[in-house]
C-alpha cells in the first residue's frame, strides 16, 4: 500500500466503508510491499470491520505463483463462505488487531 498510498487510499478507505467482504493474502516474505510498510494504514482501515490478514510463511510478492495451492484454498472457503470451525478459527487467527495508538481513518475520507 505505501507504494500507492497517495494514490489509493481513498479508495481502500472506501473499499472498508463499503459492503464488499475483504480477505488480504499477504506472503511474509514479500520484499516488494512488505507488511510491516503497509501494516498501519491496513490495520486503521481495515480492523475496524473485522477484516482478515492471512501471513503465508515464506511466500513473496509472487504468492499466487509462488504458494498457488494454499491461496486457492484460502481463496475457496473464503468466496464459499465456508462454516467449518477450523476454516473459522484460522480467519479469527489472522483477524487484524487495531493500532492502539491511531485514530481511524474511516471517517475522515
Amino acid at each position: 500500500m505505501p507504494l500507492w498510498c497517495e494514490d489509493f487510499k481513498d479508495s481502500y478507505a472506501r473499499l472498508a466503508r463499503g459492503s464488499v467482504p475483504t480477505l488480504f493474502v499477504w506472503g511474509d516474505s514479500d520484499c516488494t510491499v512488505p507488511f510491516s510498510e503497509a501494516e498501519h494504514e491496513v490495520r486503521n482501515l481495515f480492523s475496524p470491520v473485522g477484516v482478515s490478514c492471512c501471513m503465508l510463511p515464506e511466500s513473496g510478492h509472487g504468492l499466487l505463483l509462488e504458494d498457488a495451492s494454499q491461496v486457492s484454498s484460502i481463496a475457496t472457503a473464503w468466496f464459499h463462505d465456508v462454516k467449518d470451525p477450523a476454516w473459522i478459527a484460522f480467519l479469527a487467527r489472522w483477524r487484524l488487531a487495531p493500532n492502539p495508538d491511531a485514530p481511524t481513518m474511516l471517517g475522515t475520507i
